[in-house]
């Protein structure tokens, strides 16, 4: 079996993560400097869904997912974690349908809501990788490029967990700068 990724985004998907778009709160949220909150595009070479996701940590809080129709028309649908979408967070079932973007535009403010509740719950054991996946994420310098960093193996260890123990003590360490979505 070949998997293929395709990061790319469709214009519709892009147009409503923009400024004025009515999904750009996901954009403000990675962009916050709280909870090291990170924004990526995702997708198939060979399906037809696209969606970016807001983490928190190394944990999904939200997927925007798009499709166009055979005719052409632009469906979107929110997915969560089953962790998420119980115990009183405001998840509604009516966001995992496919939908026109109208019709999940006019129940967003009820999708900020829900995310306002979700994002502080995330426990620090999820942050602890994700805080500096979103520090590097964020890193923004003409001479230099961020390397992906896995953890080290024992000899790094000491360093590996005096950089995680700060980062976990302040989570928003890891939001410097503005992100790239």
């Amino acid at each position: 079996m070949t998997l293929s990724y395709d990061r790319r985004a469709p214009e519709a998907l892009l147009s409503v993560l923009d400024d004025g778009g009515w999904a750009h709160s996901l954009v403000e949220y990675a962009q916050s400097g709280s909870y090291a909150m990170d924004l990526h595009f995702h997708g198939y070479a060979d399906k037809p869904d696209h969606w970016a996701t807001l983490y928190v940590g190394t944990t999904k809080v939200v997927d925007l997912y798009h499709r166009a129709t055979k005719k052409g028309d632009e469906r979107f649908k929110l997915a969560v974690h089953d962790t998420y979408a119980t115990g009183g967070h405001g998840w509604q079932a009516e966001w995992s349908t496919w939908q026109p973007p109208e019709s999940l535009a006019a129940k967003w403010p009820a999708v900020d809501d829900y995310l306002e509740k979700v994002i502080p719950r995330v426990r620090a054991a999820h942050l602890v990788e994700g805080v500096i996946q979103s520090a590097i994420s964020r890193f923004d310098h003409p001479d230099q490029v961020p390397l992906r960093l896995q953890r080290p193996d024992p000899r790094g260890a000491r360093l590996w967990q005096r950089l995680t123990r700060r980062a976990v003590r302040n989570p928003q360490a890891g939001a410097r700068g503005g992100h790239r979505y």
